[in-house]
């Protein structure tokens, strides 16, 4: 989904934890909800994960051993404006 400059869009990072990432995901919906601004979502695993991905029918999975990196990547491709974590 491309954004066009001036307009704001979320990103919601989710960790394996789940409490954490019901917060953020809640915290993320009412920002997104509060600017008219598309919500994006994903989930951040360590590059050696062998656990269960998160099912989500629109998020993205990033693994990665150095994660602020890759959300930076991401989130300049996508021109987010908010990153939640």
């Amino acid at each position: 989904m491309e954004i066009p400059y001036g307009e704001h869009a979320i990103l919601a990072c989710l960790t394996p934890d789940e409490r954490k990432a019901a917060e953020v995901l809640a915290e993320a919906a009412r920002l997104s909800e509060e600017l008219n601004a598309p919500l994006s979502v994903v989930h951040l695993y360590p590059a050696d994960w062998n656990g269960p991905l998160c099912e989500h029918p629109t998020a993205w999975h990033l693994k990665s051993d150095e994660p602020a990196e890759a959300v930076k990547r991401f989130a300049a491709r996508r021109r987010i404006t908010h990153i939640l974590s």
